[in-house]
């Protein structure tokens, strides 16, 4: 049995970070858009990095490894295209699909940001695009299990929205500042329809 580890998150949400201590600690191969990017001298467009990303998934996943594809992945359609993709190739080993989701207030993601170096460091105008854009993963995409990394690293969030979700045995008070998203609305939905579909499955 191998496992598929997903990103989610907006830029300096911890998503890297995380991955390369996970990497490092349990010896799975650490899949990174940004260090793709890093071996390129030349801008190399995001088509490309996704499908280098693709193929190196692909080959560690055939030859038995598990694998942390770490980009934002904020899209639904991307993360199900995903799935579906490694779930056609032919791999000898059970595949556990894992969702790892990094929040974080808006504030502090660019405040981090602003202290990354030349490329790494992204617009403010394409992170409040993101985060508007950004659909909260749910159990239907085709996740064995998601989990939620908060990293607000004791700042206090300017709460519009707070749920307490159950994920595994554990409760977690998940806060979520919703600045960006269409509506809070929305975002509650995603969430509450993520959270009632993980406990149905567990029942």
């Amino acid at each position: 049995m191998v496992e598929l580890i997903v990103t989610v998150g907006p830029p300096a949400s911890g998503k890297s970070t995380w991955a390369q201590k996970m990497s490092e600690r349990e010896g799975y191969a650490w899949v990174s858009s940004d260090n793709i990017r890093k071996n390129y001298e030349y801008n190399i467009s995001n088509t490309d990095v996704f499908s280098e990303m693709f193929e190196v998934t692909k080959t560690n996943l055939k030859e038995g490894a598990s694998v942390i594809y770490d980009a934002t992945n904020l899209s639904m359609k991307r993360r199900v295209n995903l799935i579906s993709n490694i779930k056609q190739l032919t791999i000898n080993n059970i595949i556990l699909f894992r969702c790892e989701v990094f929040v974080a207030p808006v504030d502090l993601l660019k405040e981090r940001n602003a202290q990354r170096i030349d490329a790494n460091c992204v617009p403010e105008a394409v992170i409040d695009r993101m985060i508007k854009n950004f659909e909260f993963p749910q159990y239907f995409e085709g996740w064995d299990f998601i989990n939620i990394n908060d990293n607000s690293v004791g700042k206090e969030f300017h709460l519009n929205s707070m749920i307490i979700a159950l994920w595994g045995r554990q409760i977690y008070l998940i806060t979520v500042k919703m600045h960006g998203l269409h509506s809070l609305i929305q975002a509650e939905r995603a969430l509450v329809c993520c959270i009632v579909e993980h406990m149905q499955r567990r029942a």
